[in-house]
């Protein structure tokens, strides 16, 4: 899927283009804690991994892999995942959401959730999920802070780790 083909305003969230694929890849390894606890090992190729990677019965091309710079331009400071309609009509369920390391505890975290929940409300969203793995307290404060609320707990296998998956819920027109 394409930012192009929906018309949304790139000011904030831009779609994801192959000249990022090394600063993201950058910036994400500057935080090899968060991918040790969230999967068992180092980050490895985690920017290609974002945008070949699909939940079951869904295809990349099913997804939006977006990039959060607060005017547009400069530093990558967010990137997340969304597939829409998944896993039910209506519903659009964020898979990654991570902020860059030296942008954290400075608000950046929360405007961009903000900005995606009101980017997804615009694009036909009707509640939003997400499943922060347990151990992800930052996440999970995060996300209630933008008014999730936990609507099950599951336990999965990420990576080399068997952890919890909080899966939270929010209407967009909250």
């Amino acid at each position: 899927m394409s930012l192009s083909e929906t018309g949304a305003d790139p000011i904030r969230w831009a779609e994801f283009l192959p000249a990022d694929g090394p600063p993201l890849q950058a910036m994400l390894e500057q935080d090899p804690e968060f991918f040790e606890q969230t999967f068992g090992y180092p980050p490895g190729a985690e920017a290609q991994s974002l945008l070949y990677s699909a939940p079951e019965g869904r295809s990349p091309d099913d997804k939006y892999v977006l990039l959060w710079r607060p005017s547009g331009r400069g530093p990558i400071q967010a990137v997340t995942e969304v597939i829409p309609n998944y896993p039910d009509d209506g519903t659009w369920f964020v898979g990654f959401f991570f902020v860059e390391r030296g942008s954290r505890r400075q608000g950046i975290g929360r405007t961009a959730g903000r900005d995606l929940i009101t980017w997804l409300a615009g694009h036909g969203a009707g509640q939003v999920r997400c499943s922060p793995a347990g151990g992800q307290f930052g996440a999970l404060a995060l996300a209630k802070e933008l008014g999730f609320e936990n609507v099950q707990s599951v336990h999965r296998r990420l990576g080399n780790r068997d952890t919890v998956l909080h899966v939270l819920a929010r209407r967009t027109d909250d």
